[in-house]
């Protein structure tokens, strides 16, 4: 017995002979490393980082945080961070890396190599790029990073009449996504359109749309578009025919939230009751309105208590306009990261020979 249970090998602490292994065998233990480690082996040298590179891995969730371009359109982090990038390796929330820095150019310097790797060897399942303003050619690029298995994509419309919806909406990325959430926007025409590619594809049933509007024509746009397959109809829900008989579409209009309209486009199960919808649509979180659209919306005859506008709103809007003059060198600074965003997209191939100096610091933030 005593020679059995000495002959049990015992994991081991360390192992000195990786560099007499081949590249294939190497390969092979490659593929069992979690992210840190394979971000730290390919620091090691060119080779290492070629047999790394040659593999793609899975992320849980990837998010680029900036500095509020427009502080007065939604609640200002508290402190003095500035740029942060997290990075969610698996569904455990424990294992997230957040690099925080609040210097610029060190944060483009270390951050730009590992976005660069990230985006081109690894398959994201959510992608969200928070308190940046992207141009349609940068919003692209980085929803054309995004894996065939991404479940969800968050945007951010802000308003922009020439936000690229017509592109989206022709990217399957984005029209087999389980979730997409966009704020803000203006295309009256985003909702049927998104949904007459889920009737062509027979997308799965949960698949959903969910979007803040400024005004009220989707719904009467929709209502048109789909006039023959309707099932049923009123001012805040629609619900119609697909092509698969056990699946129908959802479209439902929450109440008015500050001047947005939530609204939930959903392929749901044509067996499903009304009373199982019933809290579809509201999914909007706080957000402080510009000044603007608040005045505009207390001087006309649709104000109503339950609107969610009241005198706390306004002061708390009236202290977010001080906290932005008083930082007015902090976001005058976001141009310089939306500069960064820019150039990210434009030139990958020469990060990649930047990427041995940026290793010592990316092992410090990591370590």
């Amino acid at each position: 017995m005593g020679n059995k249970s000495s002959s049990v090998q015992q994991p081991l602490d360390s192992f000195s002979h990786w560099n007499d292994l081949p590249p294939e065998l190497k390969s092979a233990c490659i593929k069992h490393l979690d992210f840190k480690t394979r971000l730290l082996l390919r620091s090691t040298s060119r080779a290492e980082r070629a047999l790394v590179d040659s593999q793609k891995f899975n992320l849980e969730h990837v998010q680029i945080k900036g500095l509020l371009p427009y502080p007065v359109n939604a609640l200002i982090p508290t402190g003095f961070d500035g740029q942060k990038l997290t990075i969610v390796p698996s569904s455990d929330a424990k294992t997230a890396i957040v690099i925080r820095i609040r210097n610029l150019t060190r944060f483009f310097e270390t951050v730009l190599p590992l976005l660069v790797f990230i985006l081109t060897r690894s398959v994201i399942n959510e992608f969200s790029v928070e308190g940046v303003v992207l141009k349609n050619p940068e919003l692209l690029f980085f929803v054309s990073r995004l894996g065939p298995i991404t479940k969800s994509i968050y945007m951010d419309g802000n308003t922009c009449n020439k936000f690229p919806i017509e592109d989206l909406i022709n990217n399957d990325i984005v029209t087999n996504a389980r979730m997409v959430r966009i704020r803000d926007l203006t295309c009256k025409d985003a909702v049927w359109k998104l949904a007459e590619k889920w009737i062509e594809n027979d997308s799965v049933i949960g698949t959903t749309f969910q979007v803040t509007s400024v005004h009220g024509h989707s719904i009467p746009h929709f209502v048109q578009k789909f006039r023959d397959r309707i099932i049923f109809e009123n001012h805040e829900e629609v619900r119609i025919t697909t092509n698969n008989p056990s699946k129908h579409i959802l479209l439902k209009l929450a109440r008015r939230w500050r001047v947005s309209r939530p609204l939930t486009c959903v392929v749901i199960s044509s067996y499903m009751k009304k009373e199982e919808y019933e809290s579809f649509g509201h999914w909007v979180s706080k957000k402080v309105m510009p000044i603007w659209e608040y005045l505009s919306f207390v001087f006309t005859d649709d104000f109503h208590e339950d609107d969610g506008l009241n005198c706390y709103s306004f002061i708390i809007l009236i202290f977010h306009c001080l906290w932005l003059i008083i930082t007015l060198n902090k976001t005058l600074k976001v141009n310089k990261f939306i500069i960064f965003l820019e150039a990210f997209s434009e030139q990958i191939p020469e990060v990649n020979k930047k990427d041995d100096a940026a290793s010592d610091d990316r092992n410090t933030l990591l370590e």
